[in-house]
């Protein structure tokens, strides 16, 4: 547990320092320019937005089967980092697997249907039952 806390402590600062406005020259052909995403609920984010309000991304990318992954959602981490850094930081969490059916994020999968991934539980829910406060993507 300590070291995906650190983990993901080093993977913030990271994401921190890149924000820096005195970057190497080759990095700048690296930056994402208008890539937008469309979220569990439908709605697209465009990245372009975020970075031009002057905030931070921190991504978490797994599978809806990824054990440590959904210890960090129970341990409530990327919503902590959320609330605490949120004029500065937008955290999103990313389902790894092209064109999963939302219905396995929610783990809300109706009877008779195909269960064709093991998913760990609600990715949409904090453990108290409430809405997460971080966006959930899809690829």
């Amino acid at each position: 547990m300590k070291k995906n806390i650190i983990l993901l402590f080093l993977l913030c600062v990271g994401f921190v320092s890149m924000a820096d406005n005195n970057e190497p020259e080759e990095w700048i052909k690296y930056k994402i320019n208008n890539a937008v995403f469309t979220d569990y609920n439908g709605e697209s984010l465009d990245v372009s937005e975020i970075f031009a309000s002057g905030k931070c991304i921190l991504m978490d990318v797994a599978t809806v089967e990824d054990y440590a992954s959904w210890r960090r959602h129970e341990a409530g981490i990327l919503e902590a980092l959320q609330e605490r850094f949120a004029d500065e930081l937008v955290v999103m969490w990313i389902e790894n697997r092209d064109n999963i059916p939302p219905i396995y994020l929610s783990n809300a999968i109706p009877d008779g249907y195909l269960r064709l991934y093991k998913t760990m539980g609600d990715w949409t829910k904090s453990v108290y039952g409430t809405p997460v406060n971080y966006r959930i993507l899809l690829r």
